[in-house]
């Protein structure tokens, strides 16, 4: 595969100390593609534009701390989760963001956390689809003072590992519309993009149609437990599209969602009441983030509504609005992850907690 210049100012080299921003162009093997020498940092990717006929460029960044499982966190020690898990997840997230409808451009940034091997770039060279581009930040963890207030000498910081796509963000910046940036095992999809690309543009035809103060309610105090009515444009601005993180649950019995011990037994209703009066089961529909392709990696096929835990987010944390009228109808009753307390009144939209009423 032969290497063909990409632009932007990172270089990288066999080890993340040498992080470097002062070139101008680094090397990328793009799949399908020839050699040629005098191709200008410009050529291949020139930076964004509006232009309706171009298609969206995707820059995916993927992280990953290791490519041999080390038995921690219910992994399988000593299995070779390059070859499970990292290549098939990442094969067919990017067959999904190339292929139509969609049909964006994607290029593949990886941030590891160990010393890639010739052979090993070579099977992830293979799996990915002709044409799209591939750049390997490899044995990226930074070096720091764990605990600055024990710490005499400084090491590894692996969970500094996550951080560092900020800098591939950075260098990047002006030549890609959008950056996916997630961890080895965690699918994305062209849908994913798509959706965020849909919500954004919905918002911000929100926001345009928005005034600038909406009155006062009464009491005023009582305006952060709004949770419907008008919207105006920072408090709009603020706002962004994001997702969910889900994982499925392959063993209830070894790795409970829900353990006695530790939060007690909760019920669980799936009764709600209809329009006329009636009462219906419903449950959550896991198609839509969970039925995937037979032999994805060790990724179920299709889980049930029940073995599907929300991961990194909690019930305190989020809150639920009725969005405004305007824009295109899109948006209805949506959920919220409110900013910090101290945001400023003028951009802080309230909604309703599931716990506000005891």
């Amino acid at each position: 595969v032969p290497a063909v210049p990409l632009p932007g100012r990172v270089r990288v080299s066999s080890s993340s100390r040498d992080h470097d921003t002062d070139t101008d162009t680094d090397n990328i093997q793009r799949s399908g593609t020839e050699s040629n020498s005098n191709l200008s940092s410009s050529a291949l990717l020139s930076p964004t534009q509006e232009d309706d006929d171009k298609p969206t460029r995707v820059l995916h960044i993927v992280t990953a701390l290791r490519d041999i499982n080390n038995g921690s966190r219910g992994t399988e020690a000593g299995e070779d989760r390059l070859q499970q898990v990292f290549i098939p997840i990442l094969k067919n997230s990017v067959e999904s963001m190339i292929s139509p409808p969609y049909n964006y451009e994607v290029d593949v940034y990886l941030v590891l956390g160990w010393k890639l091997l010739p052979e090993r770039r070579k099977l992830i060279e293979d799996a990915l689809p002709e044409g799209v581009g591939l750049q390997v930040w490899d044995d990226a963890i930074p070096l720091g003072y764990d605990m600055p207030s024990k710490d005499v000498s400084i090491k590894d910081v692996t969970r500094g590992l996550a951080r560092q796509h900020r800098f591939v963000v950075k260098d990047k910046l002006n030549y890609y519309d959008i950056f996916t940036v997630f961890e080895d095992d965690m699918r994305v999809t062209g849908e994913h993009v798509h959706h965020y690309l849909e919500m954004s543009a919905e918002l911000k035809r929100l926001r345009e149609e928005a005034p600038d103060t909406v009155p006062m309610g009464e009491p005023k105090d009582d305006e952060k437990q709004r949770y419907y009515g008008p919207l105006t444009k920072q408090q709009l601005s603020s706002m962004i599209p994001g997702f969910i993180r889900v994982e499925v649950l392959v063993d209830e019995e070894k790795w409970p969602s829900q353990p006695e011990k530790a939060l007690g037994s909760i019920p669980v209703d799936l009764e709600f009441p209809t329009k006329d009066g009636g009462m219906e089961k419903r449950t959550f529909d896991p198609a839509s983030c969970c039925h995937v392709p037979e032999n994805l990696g060790k990724m179920p096929h299709n889980p049930s509504f029940d073995q599907i835990m929300i991961w990194e987010t909690g019930v305190k944390g989020t809150v639920v609005r009725q969005m405004p009228e305007g824009g295109t109808g899109l948006l209805d009753w949506v959920m919220l992850q409110p900013g910090p307390k101290n945001f400023g009144s003028k951009y802080w939209s309230g909604g309703y907690w599931s716990g506000r009423d005891g």
